[in-house]
């Protein structure tokens, strides 16, 4: 975690690389604006759904019949609010496999990497990575550091994305209806703009926390959990009481400063 506008921090074996089911969507809604700025394609491309393209988790474009037509845009925002599968798969077609480590790369963020499409192992990228961590994988360092870039605007300034695409980047991360985690027990006047992901023993969740102590990145990661529920299980809890108790933390900081 890490208070972004004095840089006061907290890490726990942060450098640790761990799988990170559909939290790496993150960095793929990246690339797509990135890529989008580049002039390799447009967020307003048009996207046709076929009957092959469905996978499993694909909780939007499941209700959609074959030839419905969507913006790229579009995609993005189902794959980030809802963690569809397909979206994702359509995204990830769109911008090219190879994008997502590309930016990342770019961005000086190696614990991160993007390692196939969704539930299509076939196309694997490195095949020990996907034994590993399945879709992705990351460390939480990794991925505070890419939150801080998206909300200072420093993807902007250094030509990454257009200028604007830092508000649209937060505003896909505000949609997400995942709430059973960071934002689940918060103080009131916060909002979370934040990633999830579940799969197997794996619950992950980053973003920003936006409230009275001010911006806050953070990221928690599990994996290997025993008691696999969730929504509602043991790790939404520990993830609940996570995002609590630094919101706690940043407001008492924030009134005794005042």
């Amino acid at each position: 975690v890490r208070h972004l506008e004095s840089g006061i921090g907290f890490a726990y074996r942060a450098d640790e690389r761990m799988p990170t089911a559909s939290l790496v969507k993150l960095p793929v809604m990246v690339a797509a604006y990135a890529a989008a700025h580049s002039g390799t394609l447009r967020l307003d491309d048009r996207l046709t759904l076929a009957a092959g393209d469905l996978v499993p988790g694909s909780a939007a474009l499941d209700k959609l019949s074959p030839g419905a037509v969507f913006t790229l845009r579009d995609a993005v925002r189902m794959m980030m609010a809802v963690s569809d599968n397909t979206a994702t798969n359509l995204v990830i077609g769109k911008i090219g496999l190879p994008a997502t480590t590309a930016l990342l790369d770019r961005l000086d963020l190696p614990g991160i990497r993007l390692n196939s499409f969704v539930y299509r192992r076939d196309t694997s990228l490195d095949a020990e990575s996907s034994r590993e961590g399945g879709l992705g994988c990351g460390t939480a360092a990794d991925f505070v550091e890419l939150l801080s870039l998206i909300h200072s605007g420093e993807l902007e300034r250094r030509g990454i994305v257009a200028e604007g695409d830092s508000a649209a980047l937060l505003d896909h991360l505000l949609a997400c209806e995942d709430r059973g985690t960071s934002p689940r027990d918060l103080p009131a006047g916060c909002r979370v703009a934040h990633k999830t992901g579940l799969v197997s023993g794996v619950r992950p969740d980053a973003g920003n926390i936006l409230g009275p102590a001010g911006q806050l990145a953070f990221c928690l990661l599990t994996a290997d959990n025993k008691d696999r529920r969730a929504p509602g299980g043991p790790a939404d809890g520990l993830i609940a009481r996570f995002a609590r108790e630094v919101g706690n933390h940043f407001q008492a900081v924030a009134a005794a400063a005042r």
